[in-house]
């Protein structure tokens, strides 16, 4: 109507040439409409952000009374919490409904489907973590809490990013609508100056109704730029934006409370000033992921190792994703920087980390850490000369005779200080098991290693421990070995040569330094490899191997049939028993492994043909043998031959075969799976990280290395890695077991973390499983 009267104005005022005036005007009303939808958008945009915004809330808030139901002990309080946690799931589910009823557009809908992906198994994890809240049981209740902790809070943190990643969508929409609306603004004013003087009361009647509804999207559109930097500040995550140049533009308040600037000093501020962070393991800088952007505009991956220093001092590790800001044109016009701090994540992480690689009762380098450390020393300066010390203590027998093993372990843990006081910093010094150390000396020579050896040696020899009013000392035989100075080091050969110089000085009369030569003992080790390739093949070909059965126990139901571990041993000339770290390596570099494998499952099918009794036995299966495509269709057609039920044979694959080669032991899996054999993971110990390369596998059992069941009986977190291994283990049905348990405190402890099955000499030592069956197998 409005616009009839202004047509009709024009036809009056203007005649013939002002119709073609108004052909301009109605364009321009074209441009109005075009605006209003702008409005509407930007509304419809704002008002998704309020939904989302409460559906974080409302998520976060579930995780928090989940975390108080587990953290309260008045079961009215408990009742209550219950109460809010279903208020807080129907409040959930009808933002979710009310955010898909706004109409949501295909991009916004696979954002939605991202989320949901979690929603749901995070509702069911809250669920069973409220349920299990309201126990009195405290080891209920640390489950809860371990549910939380691993479950929901990381399930919630990606629901959260799901909705981050539509909320910044919503926020695009507003920017791209406010470009917009800024350049139909420019072209209603071109309009404007084009018409003609003549024209001057239509052009001052339409320009006036353009202006005013030009102010009104422009107020518009501000009043979604406040609601949206509302928003903003209210989530989680700190959120910087810059200009193109790298200079702040605004900051949440979760932002200004990890830097400790208040937005009003940052602002205009270079980003690196306010936010000086920087990669920890590449060095590159935020101020340098700017520059980038703004001259590519490829987003930077998420980064979780950015090392951050605020206004205080203080050192934080953050979580960092940086994005592009483009204009309606496509122009990089700023930067979206989102961070959270992950400082106690990381140094969790790390604590799990030193323990996976240290002893849990020294705090030295445990064995395997130690021989990776002293290869890649070998590796990265073979030129050296390096000296490689193994040391055995004297009398430490009569010690635990007299003190008990806490008198030992004290001992121990004193010893280890002394060991490291006596070398250099960049020295390895590491505990090899029981009461023998080792020491890598880098850039060093035999004469001065001898030297450093002596002091220790003395060092030893006069420390004492004051134990229960008793002065209770050891004394140490040293063995130590140079690397040559040309040609590749064998760090097995290395280990060996100094072994022997050990055995010379205990039994030379103990409390001494034995120096060995590396070329000697490599000649010697040659041909003591040769001689036992010979007795191996010999032994292949006359099925002169012989197999030991180790039992595994369960710790509280003894009626459950007999189970054993088949341990291998190679016989000499003299008939003795070789054990299998004296054969295997050779074994190894001559290739033999899928042979010997080979010959073990059948001899094992042959076992479980004689016993009838339900016996299970397991098979070591070498990573050597799994990277033998034929090996599982091979075993497969031994099982297909043989009467025996194969559910009562399983295969170990050691955790390092796992997570190195997950593919090999895939496909060895799918060649025995339809036969009902299932796995066994071995020599778990360096954390849960195996866990994700067990799922479609048949796995059944998860067997506890020896150090970490060592360690658990002294350490607390090592227990808590033990607890964890079993627990996740639980959830995926699969049992746990324990390598090592030779004492009844081992057993005890155990018994405490829930741990089903044991194995160890305490147990029940390895037996021959030749012949009848054995009364101790069962």
């Amino acid at each position: 109507m409005r616009w009839g009267r202004v047509q009709q104005a024009l036809w009056i005022g203007f005649g013939a040439i002002l119709l073609l005036m108004a052909g301009k005007s109605v364009l321009q009303v074209g441009q109005l409409s075009q605006f209003f939808d702008l409005i509407e958008q930007s509304r419809l945009a704002s008002r998704k952000m309020e939904l989302i915004n409460g559906l974080v809330e409302a998520a976060r808030a579930r995780a928090q009374t989940t975390a108080q139901m587990i953290a309260v002990d008045d079961p009215f309080d408990k009742d209550a919490l219950a109460q809010r946690l279903e208020r807080q799931a129907a409040r959930f589910v009808a933002l979710r409904e009310a955010l898909v009823e706004t109409g949501l557009s295909e991009q916004e809908h696979t954002i939605l489907e991202t989320a949901n992906g979690y929603i749901r198994p995070a509702l069911l994890a809250q669920r069973r973590a409220a349920r299990m809240a309201v126990s009195e049981d405290p080891e209920v209740l640390r489950n809860a809490n371990r549910l939380l902790m691993f479950e929901v809070i990381p399930l919630q943190g990606r629901i959260v990013d799901s909705f981050m990643t539509l909320f910044r969508y919503q926020r695009e929409v507003i920017q791209r609508n406010t470009a917009l609306g800024e350049r139909l603004f420019d072209r209603v004013v071109v309009l404007i100056g084009s018409l003609t003087g003549g024209a001057l009361f239509a052009t001052v009647l339409v320009a006036a109704l353009v202006i005013r509804r030009t102010g009104h999207t422009e107020r518009a559109l501000y009043r979604e730029k406040q609601g949206a930097e509302i928003a903003l500040g209210s989530i989680g995550d700190a959120v910087i934006a810059t200009d193109s140049l790298g200079r702040v533009q605004y900051m949440n308040p979760m932002a200004e409370e990890l830097t400790g600037y208040r937005m009003a000093d940052a602002l205009k501020r270079p980003i690196g000033k306010v936010l000086p962070a920087r990669e920890e393991a590449s060095g590159r800088r935020v101020s340098q992921v700017i520059h980038a952007l703004a001259q590519y505009g490829n987003p930077s991956p998420p980064a979780d190792d950015v090392v951050m220093r605020n206004l205080a001092g203080d050192e934080l590790h953050i979580a960092l994703t940086a994005a592009p800001i483009r204009t309606v044109e496509g122009r990089v016009d700023g930067v979206m920087l989102t961070f959270q701090d992950v400082t106690e994540a990381r140094r969790l992480a790390r604590r799990v980390a030193f323990q996976a690689q240290h002893d849990a009762l020294t705090g030295l380098l445990n064995r395997r850490a130690f021989q990776e450390r002293v290869e890649q020393a070998l590796r990265l300066y073979p030129e050296g000369p390096h000296v490689l010390c193994v040391l055995d203590l004297d009398r430490f027998k009569p010690v635990n005779d007299l003190g008990g093993h806490a008198a030992g372990d004290a001992l121990l843990r004193q010893l280890s200080v002394v060991l490291r006081a006596e070398v250099r910093k960049g020295d390895l010094v590491a505990r090899m098991g029981g009461d023998e150390f080792a020491l890598f000396l880098t850039n060093t020579t035999a004469m001065a290693g001898a030297e450093v050896a002596e002091k220790l040696r003395a060092a030893v020899s006069a420390h004492r421990l004051t134990w229960q009013g008793r002065q209770l000392g050891v004394a140490v035989s040293i063995g130590l070995v140079q690397t040559p100075r040309d040609g590749a080091v064998d760090y097995q050969r290395l280990v060996q040569a100094a072994d022997a110089a050990c055995y010379q000085a205990k039994h030379g009369g103990r409390d001494q330094v034995a120096v060995a030569d590396y070329a000697v003992a490599e000649n010697a080790g040659s041909r003591e490899e040769e001689r036992i390739g010979r007795w191996l093949r010999d032994a292949l070909a006359q099925d002169a191997l012989v197999l030991l059965g180790q039992p595994i126990r369960s710790l509280s139901d003894h009626a459950q049939p007999p189970y054993c571990e088949l341990l291998l041993r190679l016989p000499d000339d003299h008939g003795q028993l070789l054990a299998p770290s004296a054969f295997l390596p050779v074994a190894e570099r001559h290739g033999l492994m899928p042979r010997i494998d080979a010959w073990v499952t059948r001899q094992a099918l042959a076992i479980l043909g004689r016993h009838d009794d339900g016996l299970q036995v397991a098979v070591n299966l070498s990573a050597q043998t799994l990277a033998d495509a034929d090996f599982g269709a091979q075993v497969g057609r031994m099982l297909t031959a043989s009467d025996v039920d194969p559910r009562r044979l399983g295969f170990e694959i050691s955790e390092q075969a796992l997570t190195s080669s997950p593919e090999l032991v895939k496909r060895f899996a799918e060649a025995v799976r339809g036969h009902g054999c299932g796995l066994s993971i071995d020599h778990v110990g360096s954390g849960l990280g195996c866990f994700s390369a067990v799922a479609g596998l048949p796995v059944r059992m998860v067997k506890l290395d020896a150090e970490l069941v060592a360690g658990a009986q002294s350490d607390a977190t090592s227990q808590a890695m033990v607890k964890a291994i079993s627990d996740i283990a639980d959830t995926q049905g699969i049992r746990t077991a324990a390598h090592g348990v030779e004492n009844q405190q081992a057993m005890d402890m155990l018994f405490a973390l829930g741990i089903g099955l044991a194995q160890g000499f305490h147990l029940g030592s390895p037996q021959p499983m030749g012949g009848p069956p054995r009364r101790a197998m069962t």
